[in-house]
C-alpha cells in the first residue's frame, strides 16, 4: 500500500502537504475505520481509495455523507479506466450503505482529477485552502430522483 502511496507522490499525483501520502499513519487510520480500499493486478496493488464517515451536519441527523479520500493510481495503470472504475465501485458502495451523499477535495490545480469527478457526476462546492494550497471541495448526490428533505 505505501509503495502505491509513494509511487504516485514521485509521479506528482498525490500531495503529502495534504496528508494524501505516502503516510502510514493515514493508511493505518483508514484501515482501522474498514474504509480502504484497493484494486489489484496480478496480485499487485494498483489503486487505492479510502471511504470514510463525514460528520453529521447539524439539524439533519438523517443526512449522511461518506468522504472519498486519497485515490491514487499506480503511475503504469494510469489512462486506462482504473481511476474511473475505482471511482465507480465507491458510488455504489456508498449508494448500498444508505449513503445520501459523496464528499471529496481535490488540488485545485489537478485537471485530471477535477475531470473524472466531473464526468461521474461530482459538482463543485467551491474552493477552500487547507494546507496553504488551494483544493476545489467537489459532493456527488447519492440519490435516485428527487431528493430526501431534511
Amino acid at each position: 500500500m505505501l509503495a502505491l502511496y509513494r509511487a504516485c507522490a514521485l509521479h506528482g499525483e498525490l500531495n503529502a502537504d495534504a496528508g494524501d501520502g505516502p503516510s502510514y499513519e493515514a493508511a493505518e487510520h483508514d484501515l482501522d475505520l474498514n474504509g480502504l480500499y484497493v484494486a489489484r493486478q496480478s496480485g499487485e496493488i494498483v489503486a487505492a481509495v479510502s471511504l470514510l464517515e463525514a460528520a453529521r451536519p447539524e439539524g439533519a441527523p438523517d443526512a449522511r455523507a461518506c468522504v472519498l479520500a486519497r485515490l491514487c493510481v499506480h503511475p503504469k495503470c494510469q489512462r486506462q479506466g482504473l481511476g474511473r472504475s475505482v471511482m465507480t465501485a465507491a458510488l455504489s458502495w456508498a449508494r448500498r450503505r444508505g449513503y445520501t451523499r459523496m464528499n471529496l477535495m481535490s488540488r485545485a490545480d489537478d485537471a485530471v482529477m477535477l475531470g473524472l469527478c466531473h464526468k461521474v457526476g461530482f459538482r463543485n462546492l467551491g474552493i477552500r485552502r487547507p494546507y496553504g494550497h488551494a483544493f476545489v471541495q467537489l459532493e456527488h448526490p447519492l440519490w435516485k430522483g428527487r431528493p430526501h428533505e431534511f
